[in-house]
């Protein structure tokens, strides 16, 4: 009997050992992931700030625009320079799928589509074509639609960062 009583406690060992072990890696594991989420929000935080930049020298464009002085405008809106690392990490990973909806995933997609190289050139082009053929009432529309389009973005941002962060606490 007492063969049979050992093996059974070496079995009840080796079990408990598989348990403990399956339950440090799960909350390694949850660990890590919400050190990334953290990452994320800061990444999509300095973005949000980014785009308040480009709000900021949009505002700078339209004073030169209003005083018909756009050759005085000479900043560079740069709309390629998002961070997006770890964001990118999540979502190859397959963790923002599990945090976020469907419309904030598509939120968060349509922010960096939006910010590529083709739309930062179309709008420094736009601001050089001013300088050098100004149309004040064409300014003004591309204006009024740049800024629409940031201020969107920045609000979506912040959106999706409210989830995540909603996230993390349950």
């Amino acid at each position: 009997m007492e063969p049979i009583l050992t093996a059974l406690y070496i079995l009840i060992g080796i079990l408990a050992g598989t348990a403990i072990n399956i339950a440090v890696e799960w909350r390694k594991a949850k660990q890590h992931d919400a050190r990334l989420i953290r990452g994320c929000i800061r990444e999509l935080k300095l973005n949000i700030d980014r785009v308040e930049l480009n709000l900021a020298w949009l505002d700078d464009y339209r004073k030169a625009v209003a005083t018909d002085s756009p050759s005085l405008f000479l900043k560079w809106f740069s709309l390629t320079t998002m961070l997006s690392t770890v964001t990118n990490q999540l979502l190859n990973s397959g963790v923002l799928y599990d945090r976020l909806t469907f419309e904030e995933m598509h939120k968060l997609q349509g922010f960096f589509s939006a910010h590529s190289q083709a739309a930062e050139q179309r709008i420094n082009d736009q601001a050089a074509k001013q300088r050098d053929n100004f149309n004040k009432s064409l300014a003004g529309q591309e204006i009024a639609f740049w800024e629409t389009r940031w201020r969107e973005q920045r609000d979506n941002l912040n959106a999706v960062v409210s989830a995540l962060k909603k996230s993390t606490i349950t």
